[in-house]
C-alpha cells in the first residue's frame, strides 16, 4: 500500500484534489481482501474527503465541469454501505428528491467561456417553455435560479456532496470504531456542510445521549426513524430518549412563545418513543419513569400495552417450560 501510494504522489501539498489516491483508498476499503490495511486508509480517506468537504471553493468549481452520473457510493463487501434515509432530511439535503436533483450550480451559473455567455441544457440560445414541446429564447445575460434556491446556501444534489455521502455511508457502517468517529470530529468545523449529521452519527459511537439530545433539538420531526436505526432494542438507550423529549416538551410548555405545530411535533416524539419503552420494560418499571403531572389519559393505552405484553410474554414462558419438561 505504501509503495502504491507513494507511486501516486500521496505526499502532494493539496492531498484532498489527487483523485488517483482517494480512488485507490476507496477501492481498498471497498473489498474485504486487504483487511490488514484497512485502518491506515480509512484514516487517510476520512481526512481526504473531509478536507474536500471544507473546501468552499469546490462548489464553485463544480460549475465548470459537467453533471456527474448519479452513483456515487461505492459498491462492494467492504466498510461502503447504504446511508441511513434519515440523513436525506438533514443539510445540506433537502429531502431526498433533491439529491438527484440537478445540479443548482451546472443549471444557474453563467459561464464566461461559453459564446452565449451562459449554459443551458437546452438548444443554444433557447430554454424550455411550460410546454414540453416548444422552445423559447432565452436571455443570455440571466441567472436563472429556481425559485426555492438561496444561492448564500449550498447546492443539495448528491453530485456537489458526493464526498459528504461517501462520510455518511463509512460512517454508518455498523463496526465503525470509536477511534474513527473522534478522528472526524476532531476534523469537522461548525461551518461545514452537513455538520449535523456528521456530528449524530460520530456520536452515536461515543455517547448515545449526545447524539439523541442533537437529533430532538434539531430535528424532532426525524427522531424515531433516528431511533430504529440506532438504539436497536438497547432499553437504557431508548428511556434515556424518552427523558430527553420529556425534557424538552416541559421546557417548552413553559414558552410563551412556543408554536403549536413545533409542541406536536415533540410530543409526536414522545408517543412514539414510549410506544417502543412499553413493550420494552416490565409495568412496574415503565410506571417508574413516567411523569407524575402527566395525564392518566394519555398514558393508560401504553401501560395497558405494557401489562398485554408482559402477561404474553409470562404465558410464553409456562408454555415453553411445560414443553421442555
Amino acid at each position: 500500500m505504501n509503495k502504491a501510494l507513494d507511486l501516486l504522489d500521496v505526499h502532494t501539498e493539496k492531498l484532498h484534489d489527487n483523485i488517483h489516491v482517494r480512488d485507490y483508498l476507496e477501492a481498498l476499503l471497498n473489498s474485504k481482501d486487504r483487511q490488514n490495511v484497512f485502518d491506515k486508509a480509512l484514516k487517510l480517506l476520512i481526512t481526504i474527503y473531509m478536507n474536500r468537504i471544507k473546501d468552499k471553493d469546490r462548489d464553485l468549481m463544480r460549475s465548470n465541469t459537467k453533471p456527474l452520473p448519479h452513483n456515487h457510493l461505492p459498491r462492494g463487501n467492504g466498510h461502503f454501505v447504504s446511508r441511513y434515509a434519515w440523513l436525506d432530511q438533514l443539510p445540506p439535503f433537502q429531502g431526498s428528491r433533491s439529491l438527484v436533483q440537478q445540479c443548482e450550480f451546472y443549471r444557474t451559473l453563467t459561464r464566461a467561456t461559453s459564446p452565449q455567455g451562459y449554459r443551458s441544457s437546452s438548444p443554444q440560445g433557447f430554454i424550455k417553455s411550460v410546454s414540453p414541446h416548444a422552445l423559447r429564447p432565452s436571455s443570455p445575460q440571466t441567472i436563472r435560479y429556481s425559485p426555492t434556491r438561496d444561492p448564500s446556501e449550498p447546492c443539495p444534489c448528491c453530485c456537489c456532496n458526493e464526498d459528504l455521502l461517501k462520510l455518511q455511508s463509512l460512517l454508518c457502517w455498523k463496526q465503525t470504531s470509536q477511534e474513527t468517529a473522534r478522528l472526524v470530529l476532531e476534523l469537522l468545523d461548525l461551518d461545514v456542510k452537513g455538520h449535523l449529521s456528521l456530528e449524530v452519527l460520530c456520536q452515536s459511537r461515543l455517547d448515545i445521549s449526545i447524539a439523541s439530545d442533537l437529533i430532538v433539538n434539531n430535528h424532532a420531526d426525524l427522531t424515531m426513524d433516528y431511533a430504529n436505526s440506532l438504539l436497536g432494542n438497547n432499553t437504557d438507550n431508548w428511556v434515556a430518549l424518552m427523558q430527553i423529549l420529556q425534557t424538552k416538551i416541559s421546557f417548552e410548555e413553559n414558552r410563551f412563545d412556543i408554536l403549536a405545530s413545533k409542541h406536536s411535533v415533540y410530543m409526536d416524539a414522545f408517543k412514539g418513543v414510549l410506544s417502543v419503552v412499553a413493550e420494552l420494560l416490565e409495568p412496574v418499571n415503565l410506571l417508574g419513569i413516567l411523569p407524575s403531572s402527566a395525564s392518566n389519559e394519555m398514558f393508560l393505552p401504553y401501560i395497558e400495552r405494557c401489562f398485554v405484553k408482559h402477561k404474553a410474554d409470562q404465558l410464553q414462558k409456562q408454555v415453553f417450560q411445560k414443553v421442555m419438561s
